[in-house]
């Protein structure tokens, strides 16, 4: 079975502006937490899915556990 793939230009403008601005603060100072701006990424990649908010808890849940929080 294939994965659902919802392509909206603004999406993939948001996605590439929230990698940017990541990779920008994370190079200029070491250890800056990122966090949110990593939530807002994983969300937008949640709806690039087109997954529905209880499986968007379920992969955002997952992800705060994972990183130790």
């Amino acid at each position: 079975e294939e994965l659902p793939v919802v392509y909206e230009p603004k999406l993939e403008k948001d996605v590439i502006e929230l990698v940017d601005s990541i990779i920008k603060k994370r190079r200029s100072k070491q250890g800056l937490d990122v966090e949110d701006l990593e939530k807002e990424l994983d969300i937008i990649i949640c709806d690039i899915y087109g997954l529905n908010e209880k499986e968007k808890k379920v992969i955002l849940d997952f992800n705060y556990i994972a990183n130790g929080k």
